[in-house]
């Protein structure tokens, strides 16, 4: 008896080689498929990369894709010491995520616009802002300097609101810093474009 894998084991005197062979061609792509699930864009994983937006003339303006994001785990999110959005308001950021990157100049005022590009499409925003050249790639944040986010009202009727658009504003009275922005699909939401706008004024 031959193991092949963690489930799978093999009694070569009992198996000819075109049935080995198919049978290895098999086993392999039960492995990958495997493999595969383990990194779908909708179990928990880890964002690793932010797009980054460029300032000019007071304006940033991209646009994405929900699609290409990644479902993360939020608990991050409640922690106290980032305090973005509260675990009762999960549900507007429980779809994929994508990340974005832009710097933000001391004595600055930043309002951040996300804007879906279809009426069914429901998404929510947050801005995370570090020091100067950090990092925070959700889930694996600790603390911030601050987070804001914006999403659908909380009423029990109607707590969605798939067309409409999020904005928040972040300032920088005296120093510089870093400000990560993601977008996220609501109500489990994998795909949807948006418009994200960053505008700057003196501050």
């Amino acid at each position: 008896m031959t193991k092949l894998n963690d489930h799978t084991f093999i009694n070569f005197r009992r198996v000819g080689r075109a049935s080995l062979a198919a049978l290895a061609v098999a086993v392999m792509a039960s492995s990958l498929a495997t493999a595969n699930a383990g990194n779908s864009k909708d179990s928990p994983g880890k964002i690793t990369k932010a797009t980054t937006i460029t300032i000019k003339k007071n304006k940033g303006k991209i646009s994405g894709n929900i699609k290409k994001g990644q479902v993360v785990d939020l608990k991050w999110a409640e922690k106290s010491s980032v305090a973005c959005f509260p675990g009762t308001q999960f549900k507007h950021f429980d779809g994929r995520h994508v990340l974005y990157k832009v710097e933000m100049p001391a004595h600055t005022k930043f309002t951040i616009t996300a804007t879906p590009k279809k009426s069914t499409t429901d998404i929510s925003l947050y801005a995370i802002r570090v020091g100067q050249g950090g990092v925070a790639y959700p889930p694996d944040i600790t603390s911030v300097i601050s987070c804001e986010a914006d999403y659908a009202s909380n009423s029990y009727s109607n707590p969605f609101n798939p067309g409409d658009s999020e904005t928040v504003v972040l300032t920088a009275p005296t120093k510089a810093y870093t400000l990560y922005i993601g977008v996220a699909g609501a109500n489990k939401a994998k795909r949807g474009g948006f418009k994200l706008e960053v505008s700057s004024q003196p501050y």
